[in-house]
């Protein structure tokens, strides 16, 4: 099908009758005021007020593509090449994972109980889109931030994320299972100890692929999700070694994690010899964060 009209009312047609079968009345109208919004620079009141105005051929034919690519369950994110997370926007695409709603409540929890520190030495592991640093270095501008990924990637587009947002955040690749991943940090941060260190590792177990939404498992990078069935806590596992390696004294490790895990993680950290070790929930009442200090 193609779109019948150069105009809006058109538009909104063309994409209920493609995408009622797959979204409900609600994430429809969504997907087409994001669309429209960043297709055609309108506001959600232009968007009712203006369905007769003209489109552009080239304009249709835009939208006829992200259409297509929204019914074969590309993520609307993806389609639109941004993602919102903090008040802030972020350039994704298939190489990140699209920031979560539970890893701005990890942000929350950060800036609320640091934001009144002086300067602190903050790294994210695993750091994808860049959303956490950056979201914090936006809001603890006195901070020194540091984000590491396996990806080269992700890390391309955490920068370009960076210089968008106006703040500075050194990135670097580094993959923290390997043996001198204490040595590669401390190299970055000029042998300065951290404070601070954050991370939503892969927690995703691999026999849950099968579960995912095909806009999950088909679009989103697997690195960046899974982790195999045997140790589903190893990234937590090697952070908290990390931690005693790089950390300084009184240093605080902020993790999200698998609901399932997240007192899994707790013990290990017990074991581990860390203090004021607690679970925080999310919004919906689940255990998704663990909190502990040296």
């Amino acid at each position: 099908m193609q779109i019948t009209s150069y105009t809006i009312q058109s538009v909104i047609t063309f994409y209920k009758s493609e995408l009622a079968d797959i979204y409900s009345e609600s994430e429809l109208q969504n997907i087409i005021n994001w669309i429209l919004e960043k297709q055609l620079k309108l506001s959600s009141t232009d968007i009712i007020s203006k369905r007769e105005i003209s489109i552009a051929p080239a304009d249709i034919k835009d939208l006829e593509r992200m259409c297509s690519e929204v019914k074969a369950h590309r993520p609307i994110q993806y389609v639109l090449g941004e993602a919102e997370f903090y008040h802030l926007k972020f350039k994704v695409n298939e190489s990140v994972l699209i920031p979560r709603p539970e890893t701005e409540e990890l942000v929350d929890l950060i800036i609320k109980r640091f934001k009144t520190h002086s300067t602190l030495n903050i790294l994210d592991i695993g750091t994808g889109s860049g959303c956490i640093p950056i979201a914090v270095k936006k809001n603890i501008p006195n901070s020194n931030i540091y984000g590491l990924d396996v990806s080269k990637d992700a890390l391309e587009i955490a920068k370009h994320n960076a210089e968008k947002n106006n703040v500075a955040v050194n990135f670097f690749q580094a993959d923290v299972l390997s043996d001198n991943i204490a040595e590669n940090i401390l190299k970055q941060t000029n042998n300065q100890k951290i404070d601070l260190i954050i991370s939503n590792p892969p927690y995703v177990l691999e026999s849950e692929r099968k579960g995912l939404h095909n806009r999950v498992k088909d679009y989103e990078p697997g690195l960046a999700l899974f982790v195999n069935d045997t140790d589903p806590i190893l990234f937590y596992r090697k952070t908290a070694t990390l931690t005693k390696k790089i950390g300084a004294e009184d240093s605080c490790l902020y993790f999200e994690c698998h609901t399932d895990y997240a007192e899994m993680i707790h013990k290990m950290l017990v074991d581990e010899k860390f203090y004021d070790i607690f679970l925080h929930p999310d919004l919906a009442g689940l255990n998704r964060f663990v909190i502990a200090c040296l």
